[in-house]
């Protein structure tokens, strides 16, 4: 069994005695509904021989009066308990969409397009959640309304009456089935139309500026127009067919009143049925027919969109995640690369080449190399991001695969080339773990020359940053990730160019910082500037994914002319 099906199992396990309890109250309330006309027919029959005495017909009416207020109370427990569940499910289907994501192998990010499938995964939880809770009770609703319906006219019933309504059923059924396939494709084109929809929207929105400078509105405008007019066109035919739908549904209702009351009239003249017990029957019909139209058609849609769903989940959930099991890492002492390759594509082009490469505990190393060389790749390796081919990266002698991966990303700390700034103050952006007092906080933001630019903003520390708070410059998102990497010193700490945007004097203060807050402990400090290398105990530059030079800075000023190359490649500012 796939892990989502196990998820929607498990979900259905959990809420079905909700549902269940759900369905026994709706039971009682179709159960008055068609206590109600039956009563009804019965205070007609008792008016039309006006031989009844007034105590009986008034029985009768508080026996109507009494039912008609006491449906108020099953009705409402009965939506409070559905829309309870369906609460219950979206939380769970989130809580298990989060928690795989969190497991999923970063390769993933490199590969999808994550915003436009996430917007789409949340609505494929919404179609779950109506499946297992509109679905399950309108199949529900399918059973209980005849079943009932036999119960409370039974005594009363009329095979003539039932034998001509009853055909017409299959028949709706038939082309209600029809519409239901036509409309699964329909969804899928729709679903589809969507996300070229979101992507374009998106394009617009991240690529304005290089819009703008290249006046391709125009352009953008038709290509936009043109998925726009498919939206149209998808939710026409989507339309359609649900009017279609109904269309059959209505007929279906015409059909079964107008023929059972015809042939009730012969049944009358004939001697054979009252007026009261037509009405009952009419009545009765009615109330069945109505449940069959509010259920059949979004049972219908629920399937189909359940369908296109679980396909997105199956894929979701299919999806390689790091293996939880595995060697504690307590300490890191040694890290041995060994011919490591990397390739991103399936072209085999290599990202890293052959990497041979030691570090030893306390050691102070340097990764330089121009834009695309292979340094973050060659970092988020060694910070457990990607999977490689075993004995090619060694920790401690053993291994990296034999690690769990929980336990490698607890000795890493690692302050990205990305800029990771979370939608919060600036307080809980450094103090990720919460675990800081404010002194401490003060302290390391001064240490990474941030807190005179915090003490400037009006909130202070608990100023909101962010997609929804104040903007800030590229050199305080740098500065608040390098203070949020000193808060949490690791075993192995790497800075990935989060000094670019800093001043020549600042990035060495900064550096200065990091040195003295780091210890003993492993630092890692990566660039395309060699004026960071300067205290380096050795330094490593990349070019296309392989190690052309190593040693001190000293020594590759003196001896490489790639290393003096990249000096004056930072002078003139590329």
């Amino acid at each position: 069994m796939n892990k989502s099906n196990k998820i929607f199992i498990d979900e259905l396990k959990r809420t079905f005695p909700i549902y269940i309890l759900g369905m026994v109250f709706h039971a009682i309330v179709i159960y008055i509904l068609y206590k109600i006309p039956s009563i009804i027919g019965n205070i007609l029959d008792l008016l039309i021989e006006g031989n009844t005495s007034k105590d009986v017909i008034m029985n009768e009416v508080y026996s109507l009066i009494f039912y008609s207020l006491i449906m108020i109370i099953p009705r409402i427990i009965y939506r409070t308990l559905f829309f309870t569940r369906a609460r219950i499910s979206d939380t769970y289907l989130r809580s298990k969409v989060i928690e795989h994501l969190q497991s999923v192998k970063p390769e993933y990010y490199d590969k999808e397009d994550k915003g436009v499938f996430l917007a789409y995964l949340s609505k494929e939880i919404l179609s779950i959640r109506k499946f297992f809770g509109n679905a399950f009770f309108n199949v529900a609703r399918l059973i209980v309304a005849p079943i009932i319906g036999l119960i409370v006219i039974g005594k009363d019933f009329n095979i003539i009456l039932m034998l001509t309504i009853l055909p017409i059923f299959p028949i709706a059924m038939y082309f209600l089935y029809k519409l239901y396939k036509k409309q699964g494709e329909l969804l899928e084109t729709e679903r589809k139309v969507y996300i070229d929809l979101s992507k374009n929207i998106e394009q617009n929105t991240s690529g304005f500026s290089l819009i703008k400078l290249y006046n391709e509105q125009e352009n953008q405008r038709k290509k936009f127009d043109k998925v726009n007019e498919s939206t149209y066109i998808s939710d026409v035919n989507v339309g359609a067919i649900i009017y279609k739908m109904d269309m059959v549904a209505n007929i279906l209702y015409a059909a079964c009143y107008s023929i059972g009351f015809a042939v009730g009239l012969l049944l009358i003249n004939e001697g054979l049925l009252t007026v009261g017990e037509l009405t009952a029957y009419i009545s009765c019909i009615t109330i069945a027919i109505s449940e069959i139209i509010n259920s059949i058609e979004p049972l219908l849609t629920g399937i189909s969109n359940f369908k296109i769903a679980s396909r997105r989940f199956n894929y979701f959930f299919g999806l390689d995640t790091y293996k939880k099991e595995g060697k504690k890492l307590e300490k890191v002492d040694k890290i041995e690369f060994k011919n490591l390759c990397y390739s991103y594509e399936d072209n085999g082009k290599l990202a890293i080449d052959n990497i041979n490469m030691t570090i030893n505990s306390s050691d102070k190393i340097g990764i330089v190399g121009k834009v695309g060389s292979g340094k973050t790749t060659l970092m988020n390796i060694l910070a457990g991001f990607y999977e490689i081919p075993e004995n090619k990266v060694f920790i401690n002698g053993i291994d990296m695969n034999e690690y769990s991966r929980e336990s490698i990303f607890e000795n890493i700390g690692y302050a990205m080339q990305k800029n990771i700034i979370m939608d919060d103050t600036i307080k809980n952006n450094i103090d990720i773990e919460n675990e800081a007092t404010n002194n401490e906080i003060e302290d390391i933001s001064k240490k990474a020359n941030i807190l005179e630019d915090i003490t400037t903003m009006q909130d202070g520390f608990e100023t909101k940053i962010g997609e929804n708070g104040i903007k800030i410059s590229g050199g305080q998102k740098q500065r608040i990730q390098i203070a949020r990497n000193l808060l949490n010193v690791r075993n192995i700490n790497i800075f990935d160019d989060t000094l670019s945007a800093l001043d020549t004097d600042t990035e060495k203060k900064v550096i200065k910082e990091i040195e003295n807050q780091i210890g003993d402990n492993i630092l890692i400090i990566i660039s395309n500037k060699i004026s960071m290398m300067e205290k380096m105990d050795k330094v490593f530059l990349l070019v296309d994914g392989k190690i052309m030079e190593s040693g001190t800075h000293k020594e590759l000023l003196e001896r490489s002319e790639l290393y003096n190359e990249l000096n004056t490649y930072e002078k003139v500012g590329a």
